[in-house]
């Protein structure tokens, strides 16, 4: 409420990053964090053919959180993917929060095949997790996770993940604010979603 409030009174122009289009009529630039999530989804169910699948939410008062989870979700109820509640845990996009989820998870008697992690960092924290349970990714349980940052490459297995083009995000959003600055008003506030990319490797 009070950000919607402070922006209504704003004079010098802004763009919001990935900002819920329920805040107001605003140029909004995000990723498309909806349809990576649910293409990451739908991965594990199709190509690796995955049925238990649990996953790793970040903090639920968070944007792109909200849309991963609903992506998880929808994926997973179109190929007729039972999601067990138990299997979803919240997170707070921290390694230490992934750790402390995937525990919960592994230490249940019925237990998922692959984790979905909401994030990287979190997905992070699964590894240590399963490693400290003395489980092998993937052999025992798979791991996927979401950003692309530059330590997924380097993990052991290395991640599958997907790729954030956060410059490009960047890039739009700076000649947005560019051209209102320059006076280059449009009447209809843009809303652009950037796409982003699955990367393939091998956890899962």
């Amino acid at each position: 409420k009070e950000i919607k409030n402070a922006l209504s009174h704003e004079r010098v122009p802004f763009v919001i990053i990935s900002g819920d289009s329920e805040i107001g009529d605003y140029n909004i630039v995000s990723i498309d964090n909806y349809k990576a999530a649910y293409e990451l989804t739908e991965h594990l169910i199709k190509n690796r053919g995955y049925k238990k699948i649990a996953h790793i939410t970040g903090p639920l008062d968070n944007n792109d959180a909200i849309l991963r989870k609903k992506g998880f979700y929808d994926a997973c109820k179109n190929y007729g993917i039972e999601v067990k509640k138990n299997w979803v845990m919240k997170g707070d996009f921290t390694k230490e929060s992934g750790e402390a989820a995937a525990l919960k998870i592994i230490e249940q008697k019925s237990k998922p095949e692959v984790i979905f992690a909401g994030n990287d960092m979190m997905a992070l924290g699964c590894y240590n997790a399963l490693a400290n349970s003395g489980l092998k990714i993937p052999r025992d349980m798979g791991v996927a996770g979401f950003d692309d940052i530059l330590i997924s490459r380097h993990l052991n297995p290395p991640l599958t993940t997907v790729k954030v083009h956060i410059d490009e995000l960047g890039t739009i959003a700076s000649k947005i604010l560019i051209n209102k600055m320059n006076g280059e008003n449009h009447s209809v506030s843009q809303k652009i979603k950037v796409a982003a990319e699955l990367v393939i490797r091998k956890s899962c």
